[in-house]
């Protein structure tokens, strides 16, 4: 019947559907942004290296469990945020709130 009136009904699917999408990733998005802020108090107490010793003459210098995740949190965040801008340009929801919160 959509179809007879000249209307699309994927296209309302469609939209739902992206602004389901957008809604979810900028929940990611907060969540990725707590835990960078923790594992920034954590590495900045701890630092960003730890010291291992393997029997008595191997030891040294290693990235910290915190360092590594962080890096790691840090680069998904980024690739996250640049989805999420993509997914956005062509909604009704990249309003100028989300496109500040993006950066």
């Amino acid at each position: 019947m959509l179809k007879l009136l000249g209307l699309n009904p994927q296209k309302k699917v469609d939209a739902t559907f992206e602004e389901s999408m957008i809604r979810r990733t900028v929940k990611d998005l907060a969540f990725m942004r707590i835990e960078l802020d923790e594992l920034q108090k954590v590495i900045m107490s701890e630092g960003w290296q730890d010291t291992y010793q393997n029997g008595e003459n191997q030891s040294g210098t290693k990235s910290s469990p915190a360092a590594k995740s962080y890096l790691d949190v840090q680069k998904l965040y980024n690739s996250t945020v640049r989805h999420l801008k993509s997914l956005a340009e062509g909604t009704n929801i990249a309003t100028d709130q989300l496109m500040d919160f993006l950066g």
